[in-house]
């Protein structure tokens, strides 16, 4: 039997033979920003999170925003999963600008009459399968929706088609309790239908 101990070790501790089997190899650290049209908060299904849009002029422009106007432009929440560590990220980068936060905040509370808060960040980590190709196919349909903008410096989000074909099941089901409720894509019958034809 061959000695494992002789097998060449990738950077990360592993040997060629794991780091081949590793299906999220290729995927780089994807981070995107909430930045829907008309400043809205889009929600995150898999973490059932609504996420605070980014706040910017231009897409105030034909819009009577009155007092809002004096709001400065401030980023949206972030998403950011690193598929290869198995961790997720909800974050909001005015927790790291407090000048920002403070002038943001400030406008509020003048135009709103009341107080602004933010979520804290929450980290998720030891992410299955299910869990990573969840995330990646609601980022991507987020995506192509126009609710977030890729960060500056993430990986690019693979293609629906290459994310379906990695392992695991897909939750498309977040807020539906009903026991009838099909909560994977994979269980519809639709799916099902189509892997038959491409059998």
């Amino acid at each position: 039997m061959a000695d494992e101990r002789n097998k060449p070790q990738q950077p990360n501790g592993g040997s060629q033979d794991q780091h081949r089997q590793d299906p999220h190899r290729d995927l780089g650290v994807i981070t995107v920003e909430a930045a829907c049209r008309r400043c809205q908060n889009p929600s995150f299904g898999p973490t059932m999170t609504i996420l605070r849009g980014r706040w910017s002029h231009a897409e105030l422009f034909g819009m009577d925003a009155g007092e809002l106007l004096k709001m400065p432009d401030v980023p949206g929440t972030h998403i950011t999963l690193d598929a290869r560590r198995r961790t997720g990220k909800i974050w909001d980068p005015l927790h790291n600008d407090e000048e920002l936060r403070r002038r943001a905040f400030a406008v509020y509370k003048s135009t709103q009459r009341q107080e602004c808060g933010l979520k804290p960040d929450k980290d998720y980590a030891d992410m299955t399968d299910g869990d990573i190709k969840t995330w990646l196919r609601e980022i991507r349909k987020m995506l192509d929706a126009k609710m977030v903008v890729l960060a500056p410096g993430s990986a690019q989000v693979p293609s629906m088609k290459d994310i379906m074909a990695l392992p695991g099941k897909t939750r498309q089901e977040f807020f539906n309790n009903s026991p009838r409720a099909i909560r994977y894509l994979e269980d519809t019958q639709e799916y099902k239908d189509r892997m038959l034809q491409q059998a």
